[in-house]
């Protein structure tokens, strides 16, 4: 619970640095932010750093990044960590994590905009931040998390099982303590905690009940989930096979959109992620002028590639 930020993938960092330096971004810009956890996490900690206020009841990104110098989400975007990319099998479930995190977040708010529209900034936040206690724990533990991931082959309860039985926790409950430490809602904290575990009973007589039956919905419709509930869940929140068929689809196109633009698809992510540094760089040169501009310019530039 010490952790303020998380490592991020190279190629979301490689495809957040492309979007920034086109002039008309600003959508593939928001795009990145709402669908990578990392990202998501320094942004707000930005706005926390700046005093721009945060209403999570209407989380609005778009609003926010208005709010943000272009230097200044620059400067933020290249002070993330990012994974190694020699260890392919880590950077791969990684890739996953955040792919199904920035789905299961566009699923959440269009199931919550259908059934519950009060919720819908809710729901995507706790669809965001759903795996952040496992992105944590790959963060902390790689090798470990690695294990339970090939030993469970992605059945959800029962990666929670190994690791109850592995590490001594939960990454939903650790979720859930990352959240509350890092001042999110307690609604949203609650909804990772339990959408994978709590029954429909128990969920029916909770205040918050309808944001983790959302939560739950949209885990199973990103492809996180072991899809055996999927009806069941729907009926909770009144929606039709047409809606969920609706809703599927377009999280289909959003898994191609997203995958696209953060570049998944490329066998050398870090090199991608060096290449968008080194295309930043040599456009602020461009843009400046003088030989400290230059000599700052080299002095970064010269450390990135040290550090990669």
């Amino acid at each position: 619970c010490r952790l303020d930020c998380l490592t991020a993938h190279p190629a979301c960092i490689a495809g957040c640095l492309e979007s920034m330096s086109v002039g008309n971004g600003d959508e593939n810009i928001r795009l990145c932010v709402e669908s990578d956890p990392a990202i998501a996490l320094a942004v707000v900690n930005l706005c926390r750093g700046k005093n721009i206020r945060l209403d999570f009841a209407n989380l609005n990104f778009s609003s926010l990044l208005r709010q943000i110098s272009k230097s200044q989400l620059l400067k933020t975007i290249l002070s993330l960590n990012i994974y190694e990319s020699e260890n392919r099998q880590k950077i791969d479930l990684i890739r996953d994590l955040t792919l199904r995190s920035g789905l299961r977040a566009y699923a959440a708010r269009l199931i919550a905009e259908k059934s519950s529209p009060a919720f819908a900034a809710q729901a995507f936040t706790a669809g965001l931040f759903a795996d952040i206690g496992l992105l944590a724990l790959a963060q902390l533990y790689g090798k470990s998390v690695l294990m339970l991931f090939e030993e469970s082959k992605g059945q959800r309860n029962l990666l929670l099982e190994l690791e109850k039985q592995h590490l001594g926790i939960t990454d939903n409950i650790l979720s859930n303590q990352l959240l509350i430490k890092l001042q999110f809602p307690a609604a949203v904290a609650d909804a990772v905690w339990l959408h994978p575990k709590a029954t429909n009973d128990i969920i029916a007589k909770l205040p918050t009940g309808k944001l983790i039956a959302i939560v739950r919905l949209a885990d199973i419709l990103s492809g996180s989930t072991v899809q055996n509930d999927i009806s069941i869940a729907a009926q909770h929140l009144f929606l039709t096979d047409a809606d969920i068929n609706e809703i599927r689809k377009k999280t289909d196109g959003y898994r191609l959109r997203i995958s696209e633009l953060f570049g998944f698809e490329a066998k050398d992510p870090q090199r991608s992620y060096l290449e968008a540094i080194k295309n930043i760089y040599f456009k602020q040169l461009s843009a400046d002028s003088g030989e400290d501009n230059f000599t700052q310019f080299a002095q970064k530039f010269i450390y990135a590639l040290n550090q990669h």
